[in-house]
Protein backbone atom coordinates (compact mmCIF):
# COMPACT_ATOMS: atom_id res chain seq x y z
CA UNK A 1 0.00 0.00 0.00
CA UNK A 2 2.80 2.36 0.97
CA UNK A 3 4.70 1.55 -2.24
CA UNK A 4 1.58 2.31 -4.30
CA UNK A 5 1.22 5.71 -2.64
CA UNK A 6 4.87 6.49 -3.29
CA UNK A 7 4.50 5.56 -6.97
CA UNK A 8 1.36 7.68 -7.17
CA UNK A 9 3.15 10.69 -5.67
CA UNK A 10 6.06 10.23 -8.08
CA UNK A 11 3.62 10.03 -11.02
CA UNK A 12 1.89 13.25 -9.93
CA UNK A 13 5.25 15.00 -9.59
CA UNK A 14 6.28 13.88 -13.08
CA UNK A 15 2.99 15.10 -14.57
CA UNK A 16 3.37 18.52 -12.98
CA UNK A 17 7.02 18.65 -14.06
CA UNK A 18 6.04 17.87 -17.64
CA UNK A 19 3.26 20.45 -17.56
CA UNK A 20 5.65 23.03 -16.17
CA UNK A 21 8.15 22.30 -18.93
CA UNK A 22 5.46 22.65 -21.59
CA UNK A 23 4.20 25.89 -20.06
CA UNK A 24 7.75 27.24 -19.81
CA UNK A 25 8.42 26.27 -23.42
CA UNK A 26 5.19 28.04 -24.47
CA UNK A 27 6.18 31.20 -22.57
CA UNK A 28 9.68 31.12 -24.01
CA UNK A 29 8.26 30.69 -27.51
CA UNK A 30 6.05 33.77 -27.30
CA UNK A 31 8.66 35.77 -25.41
CA UNK A 32 10.98 35.11 -28.32
CA UNK A 33 8.50 35.66 -31.14
CA UNK A 34 5.71 37.91 -29.83
CA UNK A 35 5.48 41.07 -31.94
CA UNK A 36 8.19 39.71 -34.22
CA UNK A 37 8.31 41.89 -37.36
CA UNK A 38 8.49 38.88 -39.68
CA UNK A 39 6.76 35.65 -40.60
CA UNK A 40 8.30 32.48 -39.24
CA UNK A 41 7.61 28.74 -39.19
CA UNK A 42 7.09 26.64 -36.07
CA UNK A 43 6.19 23.06 -35.31
CA UNK A 44 2.68 22.18 -34.12
CA UNK A 45 1.58 18.56 -33.61
CA UNK A 46 4.38 17.39 -35.86
CA UNK A 47 3.49 19.75 -38.69
CA UNK A 48 5.09 23.00 -39.80
CA UNK A 49 2.84 26.04 -39.40
CA UNK A 50 3.51 29.70 -40.00
CA UNK A 51 3.05 32.69 -37.72
CA UNK A 52 2.01 35.64 -39.84
CA UNK A 53 -0.44 38.54 -40.02
CA UNK A 54 -4.10 37.52 -39.75
CA UNK A 55 -6.79 38.16 -42.36
CA UNK A 56 -10.07 39.71 -41.20
CA UNK A 57 -13.29 40.69 -42.95
CA UNK A 58 -15.73 43.53 -42.27
CA UNK A 59 -19.18 44.02 -43.79
CA UNK A 60 -21.06 47.30 -44.05
CA UNK A 61 -24.75 46.61 -44.69
CA UNK A 62 -26.98 49.54 -45.63
CA UNK A 63 -30.78 49.59 -45.74
CA UNK A 64 -33.53 52.21 -45.37
CA UNK A 65 -35.95 52.16 -42.45
CA UNK A 66 -39.71 52.63 -42.74
CA UNK A 67 -39.20 56.41 -42.65
CA UNK A 68 -36.88 56.31 -45.65
CA UNK A 69 -33.70 56.99 -43.68
CA UNK A 70 -30.57 55.07 -44.62
CA UNK A 71 -29.28 52.90 -41.76
CA UNK A 72 -26.26 50.69 -41.07
CA UNK A 73 -26.42 47.27 -39.42
CA UNK A 74 -24.29 47.25 -36.27
CA UNK A 75 -23.62 45.33 -33.11
CA UNK A 76 -22.24 46.34 -29.73
CA UNK A 77 -19.28 44.26 -28.64
CA UNK A 78 -20.07 42.47 -25.39
CA UNK A 79 -18.02 41.63 -22.31
CA UNK A 80 -16.84 38.43 -23.99
CA UNK A 81 -15.22 40.28 -26.91
CA UNK A 82 -11.39 40.38 -26.72
CA UNK A 83 -11.22 44.19 -26.91
CA UNK A 84 -13.29 47.37 -27.40
CA UNK A 85 -15.98 46.07 -25.07
CA UNK A 86 -19.31 47.86 -25.49
CA UNK A 87 -18.19 49.75 -28.59
CA UNK A 88 -20.24 49.44 -31.77
CA UNK A 89 -19.00 47.88 -34.99
CA UNK A 90 -20.33 46.60 -38.27
CA UNK A 91 -20.13 42.81 -38.52
CA UNK A 92 -16.49 41.73 -38.63
CA UNK A 93 -14.22 38.83 -37.76
CA UNK A 94 -11.52 36.50 -39.00
CA UNK A 95 -11.44 34.51 -42.20
CA UNK A 96 -11.75 30.81 -41.44
CA UNK A 97 -10.20 27.92 -43.30
CA UNK A 98 -12.13 26.65 -46.33
CA UNK A 99 -14.17 29.81 -46.87
CA UNK A 100 -13.74 32.84 -49.11
CA UNK A 101 -14.12 36.45 -47.99
CA UNK A 102 -17.76 36.78 -49.02
CA UNK A 103 -18.67 33.57 -47.19
CA UNK A 104 -16.79 34.78 -44.11
CA UNK A 105 -18.61 38.11 -43.85
CA UNK A 106 -21.95 36.42 -44.56
CA UNK A 107 -21.23 34.08 -41.64
CA UNK A 108 -20.14 36.93 -39.36
CA UNK A 109 -23.28 38.93 -40.17
CA UNK A 110 -25.42 35.98 -39.12
CA UNK A 111 -23.36 35.17 -36.01
CA UNK A 112 -23.10 38.73 -34.72
CA UNK A 113 -26.37 40.30 -35.88
CA UNK A 114 -28.74 37.43 -36.66
CA UNK A 115 -29.23 38.76 -40.21
CA UNK A 116 -28.66 36.25 -43.01
CA UNK A 117 -27.23 37.98 -46.10
CA UNK A 118 -26.31 35.75 -49.02
CA UNK A 119 -22.58 35.82 -49.68
CA UNK A 120 -23.16 36.76 -53.33
CA UNK A 121 -24.69 40.09 -52.25
CA UNK A 122 -21.45 41.41 -50.74
CA UNK A 123 -19.38 43.70 -52.93
CA UNK A 124 -15.70 44.36 -52.36
CA UNK A 125 -14.97 47.90 -51.20
CA UNK A 126 -11.31 47.94 -50.14
CA UNK A 127 -8.46 45.97 -48.61
CA UNK A 128 -6.66 47.45 -45.62
CA UNK A 129 -3.01 46.39 -45.22
CA UNK A 130 -1.64 49.17 -43.00
CA UNK A 131 0.67 47.55 -40.38
CA UNK A 132 -0.30 50.29 -37.93
CA UNK A 133 -3.93 49.16 -37.95
CA UNK A 134 -5.56 46.95 -35.32
CA UNK A 135 -3.20 44.04 -34.49
CA UNK A 136 -1.67 44.43 -37.97
CA UNK A 137 -4.70 42.61 -39.39
CA UNK A 138 -5.18 42.60 -43.12
CA UNK A 139 -8.88 43.49 -43.46
CA UNK A 140 -11.07 42.89 -46.51
CA UNK A 141 -13.98 45.34 -46.46
CA UNK A 142 -17.31 44.59 -48.14
CA UNK A 143 -20.60 46.44 -48.44
CA UNK A 144 -24.20 45.65 -49.30
CA UNK A 145 -26.89 48.09 -50.43
CA UNK A 146 -30.35 46.65 -49.73
CA UNK A 147 -32.88 48.70 -51.68
CA UNK A 148 -35.76 46.24 -52.16
CA UNK A 149 -36.65 45.95 -48.44
CA UNK A 150 -36.73 48.09 -45.32
CA UNK A 151 -35.19 47.37 -41.92
CA UNK A 152 -38.52 46.22 -40.50
CA UNK A 153 -38.67 43.32 -42.95
CA UNK A 154 -38.82 40.06 -41.03
CA UNK A 155 -35.62 38.78 -42.65
CA UNK A 156 -33.68 41.89 -41.59
CA UNK A 157 -34.65 42.19 -37.93
CA UNK A 158 -31.40 42.00 -35.88
CA UNK A 159 -31.16 39.35 -33.18
CA UNK A 160 -28.49 38.36 -30.69
CA UNK A 161 -27.64 34.76 -31.50
CA UNK A 162 -25.66 32.05 -29.75
CA UNK A 163 -23.70 31.24 -32.88
CA UNK A 164 -20.53 33.14 -31.94
CA UNK A 165 -18.39 33.35 -28.83
CA UNK A 166 -20.08 33.60 -25.42
CA UNK A 167 -21.11 37.20 -24.57
CA UNK A 168 -19.45 38.43 -27.76
CA UNK A 169 -22.40 40.71 -28.58
CA UNK A 170 -24.34 42.96 -26.19
CA UNK A 171 -26.71 44.70 -28.60
CA UNK A 172 -27.68 44.64 -32.29
CA UNK A 173 -29.55 47.30 -34.21
CA UNK A 174 -29.99 49.33 -37.37
CA UNK A 175 -28.47 52.76 -36.74
CA UNK A 176 -29.54 55.71 -38.91
CA UNK A 177 -26.56 57.23 -40.71
CA UNK A 178 -27.57 60.62 -39.32
CA UNK A 179 -27.11 59.24 -35.77
CA UNK A 180 -23.65 57.65 -36.09
CA UNK A 181 -22.04 60.27 -33.84
CA UNK A 182 -24.28 59.23 -30.94
CA UNK A 183 -22.40 55.92 -30.61
CA UNK A 184 -18.84 54.94 -29.72
CA UNK A 185 -17.28 53.02 -32.61
CA UNK A 186 -14.33 50.64 -32.73
CA UNK A 187 -11.82 50.01 -35.53
CA UNK A 188 -12.58 53.32 -37.24
CA UNK A 189 -15.90 51.93 -38.46
CA UNK A 190 -17.74 55.24 -38.18
CA UNK A 191 -15.42 56.88 -40.69
CA UNK A 192 -15.54 53.86 -43.00
CA UNK A 193 -19.36 53.81 -42.88
CA UNK A 194 -19.48 57.50 -43.81
CA UNK A 195 -16.98 56.98 -46.63
CA UNK A 196 -18.84 54.03 -48.16
CA UNK A 197 -22.17 55.82 -47.73
CA UNK A 198 -20.93 58.82 -49.70
CA UNK A 199 -19.05 56.83 -52.36
CA UNK A 200 -21.31 53.85 -52.94
CA UNK A 201 -24.78 54.35 -51.47
CA UNK A 202 -25.86 57.92 -52.29
CA UNK A 203 -23.29 58.69 -54.99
Amino acid sequence: MTTTIVYLIIAVILVFAAFGAIHLDYKMFWKKYDNAPFNFPFKYKGRTAWHSRACAVAGFIFCKNALGDWCILANQRGKGAPDYNFYYVSPCGYLDYNENGEEAISRESLEECGVDIDSSAFQLYSVQTDPNANKQNVTIRYFVKIDDKTTDDESLIPTITNLGEKDEVADVRWIPIANLKEYNWAFGHKEIIEEIFENKIVM
